[in-house]
């Protein structure tokens, strides 16, 4: 996975484990209602595993956030932390 791929990668996981957080559910809440195994969504929100679209869709569903948003608020956080290592540089 090239470099851009795998931040994008951990920044979505990061923003899966903040919705989750703000709704207070576990992650194996997300999974009970996502019909995914525990270990995989575990593997997801911690960046260790590629979420499938399908799988993204559902976990965004369970978490009650459209998978538009998510992206959207993804990018947000890849740009803050561009911002943040772009101010460390000074």
């Amino acid at each position: 996975m090239d470099n851009r791929a795998s931040e994008f990668a951990s920044a979505l996981a990061a923003q899966l484990r903040a919705e989750r957080a703000a709704r207070q559910m576990t992650m194996k809440d997300v999974a009970v209602a996502s019909g995914l195994a525990d270990s995989t969504v575990h593997r997801y929100l911690n960046g260790k595993r590629d979420i499938p679209v399908s799988h993204l869709f559902s976990i965004a569903s369970v978490l009650q956030v459209d998978v538009e948003c998510l992206i959207s608020r993804t990018m947000e956080r890849l740009q803050d932390l561009q911002w943040g290592d772009l101010k460390g540089d000074r």
